[in-house]
């Protein structure tokens, strides 16, 4: 629907396209993954608690995201990761979004170099913009609680504790 084709086109990595999909679907659609009815801000606080944050350079690589997103490994740690990346990457896009507008939005969704492109809109690197995110989720959102999401995302929640934590890490 917003040009991005197979799996294997996520040339520039997934973070402006699903995120721009979650962002869709809380703004019009139904509640379903990843969130449900929990606002993904919310959720993005809990992991911020749990001090599970993938880097956002993460999910701009494409090596990453392939690994982050599509893994074909259905063991519960990659299945909570491929979860884990579509909150975040719909929350960190719905900052963008509602901060700065969508008129900006537009000019990076799906763009080669998109660190570089994030720079050239927003005058900040990919670094600053997710520490400001991060300051923002912090200061104005509050983790569902612990019955909330076990009682509608049981499985994802048990499954973070088998994420290999080396993908928590940025890489150099």
């Amino acid at each position: 629907m917003f040009g991005v084709g197979d799996k294997s086109s996520y040339e520039y990595g997934a973070l402006t396209q699903e995120g721009l999909a979650v962002y869709t679907q809380n703004q019009f659609g139904q509640p379903s993954f990843p969130n449900l009815d929990i606002p993904v801000h919310n959720f993005m606080k809990y992991f911020i608690e749990l001090d599970k944050i993938l880097p956002m350079g993460n999910l701009v690589d494409r090596e990453m995201t392939q690994k982050l997103v599509f893994s074909s490994s259905k063991t519960p740690g990659n299945e909570a990761t491929v979860w884990m990346s579509y909150i975040q990457a719909g929350s960190f896009v719905t900052y963008l979004i509602d901060e700065y507008g969508l008129d900006k939005f537009a000019e990076i969704y799906n763009q080669p170099d998109l660190e570089q492109k994030l720079e050239q809109i927003y005058n900040k690197d990919l670094k600053n913009l997710e520490e400001e995110w991060l300051v923002y989720i912090n200061k104005n959102y509050k983790a569902p609680s612990q019955e909330k999401i076990n009682s509608q995302l049981q499985y994802y929640n048990d499954a973070i504790e088998q994420i290999d934590n080396s993908i928590f890490i940025p890489a150099d």
